[in-house]
């Protein structure tokens, strides 16, 4: 309910109760009615709001070594600890483990979960009881689509094992080390310490296949916060202001963030390097003979020695899957403990095993090693380091078969300091080409983007990984960077001018801007006056940062309150909501870019200067207007309730005082009357 039809309630009923009720009833009624609308209020403007989060990278060392540090030895544990971005001291936060992987030919996923559905829709979504937090259950999705898990007793029953098989290193789930070495509770988080460091954390998670992956912290911004309506342009232009509730409206509040919040994160360092990602290493790889492309959906038996005989290895070894059914990239992995091994691979139209070597083609030299049988015999011994084994299999045909091109896993970081970007991940086919496209805007359609030049070219290794840094500097005003091109070698036949169908792949990426600066649009391409702008990230339905456009639709954010990895852009406003990508801000933004020589991607403070990231970047600011826009003035003041409804209670007294005074003279002059 408004101040002003609050104003309209009471006075209609005093106005009435003054001629029905004597002073002192009237006095006693006043003052319980005015503590019912003054209460609720009072009480509604102090609650604490998620208005807010940070992330952070985590350092993940392998725990499949002696010297690793950690509490077991084990090929599918972790031991995390943070690095030199930080998290604010005594503050609680999620540990959560961020997943990249494809589903049949679609492009990569990257899902992040906490490892407990409840946990995650907290972490993601500010509520484990709202229903409409129920899709941020990533744990779920995870479970569904990788069979995902970090319950040993989910892992024991789909393998068909019992307790009595487990040894050192096969228990799964969240470790915390404490003094007293505790296993993390799933239900709860973790605190940091007085340097905002997390507590040493030991990681177990199942997949049935290898798939690569990060973790991160991330700690919520939980904020006292105080309703903000939305204005017009008419009202923006004259300083009226419309309720919160109107249609179209939406019940915002003053969350650019401030120091004055219950909790405000901070973060010491700005990250330059992007995250570490956990890439397990191929056991071996099936591939073509003649087209030494490798193979898809092969199933890989390992075999283990136990008393003189080969068996099963799943029998005596936990954590493996066997079969093993190879992805596009033809890959295997079998983390086991010592012992002798054997391998037996099948699949259609191919023949196993190929005990010639000059049956293999040649150039196969260049991407594959240790050819399992024909040169390196059939018995594995496992001790220590893993062992590599590629496998040939025969094809029915001469040429052999080729398959489609498929990218894998996929990150994308910002360096916050230099402004690249920094691409890491694994396609399908070894020695594959990577050539950078830009794009720019479509000159007829802004609503399109067009491929526009070679920036620069990679290679993926043998193994199909790649890691490489991109410039966004070297682009010209309106270029950006927008398009992978992956581009298969032919390894049989390296001079062949043939096309392959299936011999590219183009995956789409976006920009990563250090720095906002432009207007607000619909998706009409109508500027939005006064918009609430918030920073999304995909796994998030909480904004990353969170502030107000001008009445013009301009806003700007600095780059101390900006990701370091992919984000959009949602704008909320009287004439809708709006998301759009990085690359459609910058399209959409491009002239107005132009004449104001922006500057997207060198870092810049609030004081608009390009100077390397603090080490202590500034707390974020909870008040009515950006405290990182230097043009914060020019911001519509912002309506604050509490105020109006302080002058409203003043007018009432005023109200109540003269008819309490006319009530009086009244009472005389009838007293005075002649008898």
């Amino acid at each position: 309910m408004s101040a002003q039809n609050r104003v309209s309630i009471l006075l209609t009923l005093m106005i009435k109760l003054q001629y029905i009720l004597n002073m002192q009833r009237f006095i006693t009624f006043f003052l319980v009615t005015i503590s019912l609308f003054l209460i609720p209020q009072a009480v509604s403007a102090q609650q604490s709001q998620t208005t807010g989060f940070r992330a952070v990278c985590l350092e993940p060392h392998r725990c499949n070594h002696e010297d690793a540090g950690c509490s077991v030895q084990s090929g599918h544990r972790v031991r995390l600890y943070s690095k030199t971005n930080k998290l604010t001291p005594n503050s609680e936060a999620y540990l959560i483990e961020c997943v990249s992987y494809t589903l049949d030919n679609n492009p990569p996923k990257f899902v992040c979960t906490t490892a407990n559905s409840n946990l995650d829709k907290e972490a993601f979504c500010g509520s484990s009881a709202s229903p409409t937090c129920q899709q941020y259950d990533f744990y779920s999705k995870l479970h569904a689509d990788i069979n995902y898990s970090i319950d040993t007793e989910f892992v024991k029953n789909f393998k068909g094992r019992s307790e009595d098989d487990l040894k050192p290193g096969d228990e799964y789930g969240v470790f915390l080390f404490n003094p007293n070495k505790e296993k993390l509770d799933p239900t709860k988080i973790v605190k940091t310490d007085a340097n905002g460091d997390i507590p040493v954390v030991e990681w177990q998670s199942y997949t049935t296949r290898a798939h690569d992956r990060r973790f991160m912290a991330l700690t919520l911004i939980k904020q006292i916060v105080t309703p903000t309506p939305i204005k017009t342009p008419t009202q923006a232009a004259t300083g009226a202001t419309s309720s919160a509730t109107s249609k179209g409206g939406v019940g915002q509040a003053t969350i650019p963030f401030s120091g004055s919040g219950t909790s405000t994160p901070v973060i010491s360092n700005i990250p330059t390097d992007g995250c570490d990602n956990v890439k397990y290493d191929p056991a071996g790889t099936v591939f073509d003979a003649a087209s030494l492309e490798p193979i898809p959906n092969a199933n890989v038996t390992l075999n283990k020695q136990v008393n003189g005989a080969f068996e099963d290895a799943a029998q005596s070894e936990f954590g493996i899957v066997n079969p093993y059914r190879t992805l596009s990239n033809g890959q295997f992995s079998f983390i086991v403990s010592d012992g002798t091994y054997k391998l037996s691979p099948t699949v259609g139209n191919y023949v196993y095993p190929i005990n010639d070597i000059t049956k293999v083609n040649q150039n196969y030299t260049a991407a594959y090693t240790d050819l399992y049988p024909a040169s390196t015999g059939e018995e594995i011994v496992q001790k220590g380091a893993l062992q590599h084994r590629d496998i040939p299999m025969q094809p029915n045909t001469q040429t052999g078969y080729t398959y489609p091109l498929q990218v894998l896993s996929f990150f994308q970081d910002l360096n916050k300091a230099t402004g690249e970007l920094i691409i890491d991940g694994r396609v399908s086919h070894p020695l594959a080409r990577i050539n950078v496209y830009s794009v720019v805007k479509n000159i007829n359609d802004d609503t399109k983007m067009d491929q526009g030049t070679l920036i620069k070219s990679y290679q993926a290794d043998k193994s199909g990984l790649f890691n490489f840094k991109l410039s966004q500097h070297d682009l010209k005003q309106g270029e950006m960077f927008g398009q992978l091109e992956f581009v298969k070698i032919n390894l049989a036949n390296p001079t062949s001018t043939d096309q392959d169908p299936n011999s590219k792949l183009i995956l789409p990426i976006q920009p990563i801007p250090n720095y906002l600066e432009g207007y607000a649009y619909s998706s009409t391409h109508q500027v939005i006056p006064n918009a609430l702008v918030q920073i999304k990230m995909d796994y998030s339905s909480i904004p990353y940062y969170q502030t107000y456009a001008d009445k013009t639709g301009f806003f700007k954010i600095s780059s101390e309150f900006l990701p370091f990895n992919n984000y959009s852009i949602k704008y909320i406003g009287l004439s809708g909501n709006n998301t759009v990508t990085t690359s459609d801000f910058i399209a959409q933004n491009v002239s107005t870019t132009q004449k104001m020589n922006t500057d997207f991607y060198s870092y810049k403070n609030q004081k608009n200067e390009n100077l390397p990231p603090p080490s202590t970047p500034p707390e974020m600011n909870l008040s009515g207007s950006p405290t990182n826009d230097p043009d914060k003035d020019k911001h519509p003041m912002e309506f604050n309730s509490n105020l109006v409804t302080a002058v409203v209670i003043l007018m009432i007294l005023g109200v109540v005082a003269a008819i309490v005074g006319i009530y009086i003279l009244k009472s005389k002059g009838k007293n005075n009357l002649p008898q």
